[in-house]
């Protein structure tokens, strides 16, 4: 069970899931010269096990537990959490439906967390500090966090962050907390609506 093991041992599942995956991927032909493939692979398998090693210092620092991976909303599925209905000023609504990342519950049962994975340049997300909707161009986080929400109406806070899982980012998270910015989210989509 991989929640209850070690980090050495999340990193040995990870490593053999990997080495799976790249054999796949070699036999298909598609990972160019050699030794260009061979560094690759040692930076994929560098970023995947300092992944796994940075997970589990955030999960027990942040008291989580995951939940879901891939977690649809919206979708024709089994699994699939409902629409995201945003109810407008005009009394007409506004629909979303999509596929989150991950969804982490805290060990109280109060909080949800919800990451969406991020493998290029944090830079162009540096601005949210200051907007954390960057005037409207950020909504994924709210929009799941308020998916997430929906689901579990007795939850008391809902977070989201961009995690940027690769090394060159620095394994850097920006984070939102839901109720700080839910006034300005509705009024961004609000604006959306009326065009």
């Amino acid at each position: 069970d991989i929640e209850n093991s070690d980090t050495a041992q999340r990193i040995q599942i990870a490593k053999k899931i990997a080495e799976k995956e790249f054999t796949k991927i070699e036999a298909e032909g598609i990972t160019g010269k050699p030794l260009t493939w061979a560094t690759v692979k040692e930076e994929i398998l560098r970023d995947l096990f300092n992944f796994v090693e940075e997970d589990k210092v955030w999960l027990e620092e942040q008291g989580l537990t995951p939940i879901w991976t891939e977690k649809p909303f919206g979708f024709e599925k089994n699994d699939s959490l409902e629409y995201l209905k945003i109810p407008l000023k005009d009394g007409s609504e506004i629909y979303f439906r999509g596929m989150i990342d991950r969804v982490d519950l805290s060990n109280d049962k109060k909080r949800i967390f919800v990451t969406d994975y991020k493998t290029g340049s944090a830079t162009p997300y540096m601005q949210m500090n200051k907007d954390p909707l960057d005037s409207g161009r950020r909504l994924q986080l709210p929009i799941y966090s308020v998916a997430v929400k929906q689901a579990f109406p007795e939850i008391e806070q809902s977070h989201g962050s961009y995690w940027f899982i690769t090394s060159r980012a620095n394994f850097v998270r920006i984070s939102i907390d839901l109720a700080e910015i839910q006034e300005r989210f509705d009024e961004v989509i609000e604006n959306i609506s009326t065009g």
